[in-house]
C-alpha cells in the first residue's frame, strides 16, 4: 500500500500529464474563422467542379456545386478544382418473398480528386459509395422512372458525401512547403 503522500504525488503527476496531452487538442467550429483569419466558406466557394459527360455525373456535379456554395455564386477565379467520375453498378434483385423479385438495387461509386489549380497539388481524393433501392414494375415506363429516381437519389447522396469530405479536407489542409496560401480572409 502506498502512503498518502505518494498517492497525492501520483495524482498530481497524472493530472499534469493529462493536461499536457489535452492541450495539444484543439476544437474549432467547422465554418468559424480560423487562426489565420481564413474561413472555410471562402475556400469552398473557390472550388471549380470540372465538367462531366453523363447524366448521373451531371446530377452529382450540380448537387456538389450547390453543396459547396449554398446556391451563391462561386468565386470567379477558382483556387481549387475537383474532378468527379461515377460508375453505376449492376442492379441486383432482392427477394422479398419466395419467387417475388420486385425490388432492385442501384449502386453508385463516385470518385473525386481535389487539386490546387496553381500547383497541381492533390488536397484529397477518394471514392464514396451509395446504394438505393426501387420497386420494379410490369409497366415499362414506370420501371424506367423508378430506376432513374433511384439513380438520382444515389447521386444526390454521393454529392453530399463528397462535399462533406471536401469540407473536412479543406478545414485541416495546409499547403506544401513553398506553396502560396490558398485560403483568403473574408473582405
Amino acid at each position: 500500500m502506498l502512503p498518502a503522500r505518494a498517492l497525492r504525488l501520483l495524482a498530481v503527476s497524472l493530472t499534469v500529464i493529462a493536461g499536457l496531452a489535452l492541450s495539444a487538442c484543439t476544437v474549432q467550429p467547422l465554418y468559424g474563422e480560423r487562426a489565420d483569419g481564413a474561413t472555410l466558406r471562402v475556400a469552398l466557394a473557390a472550388i471549380n467542379v470540372a465538367p462531366v459527360g453523363d447524366r448521373i455525373s451531371q446530377i452529382v456535379r450540380n448537387e456538389l456545386m450547390f453543396q459547396l456554395t449554398g446556391g451563391a455564386n462561386p468565386d470567379p477565379v477558382p483556387t481549387y478544382e475537383v474532378s468527379i467520375a461515377t460508375n453505376v453498378g449492376n442492379d441486383g434483385f432482392i427477394v422479398t418473398a419466395p419467387g417475388n423479385e420486385r425490388t432492385s438495387v442501384v449502386s453508385l461509386a463516385t470518385s473525386y480528386t481535389l487539386v490546387v489549380i496553381a500547383t497541381g497539388e492533390v488536397v484529397t481524393s477518394g471514392v464514396v459509395r451509395t446504394e438505393t433501392r426501387f420497386t420494379r414494375s410490369n409497366q415499362a415506363f414506370a420501371e424506367v422512372r423508378a430506376r432513374e429516381d433511384a439513380e438520382q437519389r444515389a447521386a444526390v447522396e454521393a454529392a453530399e458525401l463528397v462535399a462533406l469530405r471536401l469540407r473536412a479536407a479543406l478545414a485541416t489542409w495546409i499547403p506544401a512547403a513553398g506553396g502560396a496560401p490558398v485560403l483568403t480572409a473574408v473582405p
